[in-house]
């Protein structure tokens, strides 16, 4: 196993206790070959959008539903018991 680590990192033109050699040249040619060694940026969500794709759950539909009922019994009882 060893012996194909080792040759794996000649392949690559690596050393296995330093790692990569830091030339300019080398590492614009790594770079040109492989690509940059980072991950693509997402592109952020606004905050209303958020809430749009929120508001599409029907778990939270359900949820608001329920909170509105519960709250106009609420109100109403109150009312009721006030007069």
């Amino acid at each position: 196993m060893e012996g194909q680590v080792k040759g794996l990192s000649d392949l690559l033109e690596t050393n296995l206790e330093k790692g990569i050699d830091g030339d300019d040249a080398s590492l614009s040619k790594r770079r040109n070959m492989f690509g940059p060694n980072t991950y693509p940026q997402k592109k952020g969500r606004s905050f209303l959008m958020f809430l749009w794709e929120a508001w599409q759950d029907l778990t939270l539909i359900i949820l608001i539903v329920a909170a509105a009922a519960s709250l106009a019994l609420g109100i109403k009882t109150e009312v009721s018991t006030l007069m």
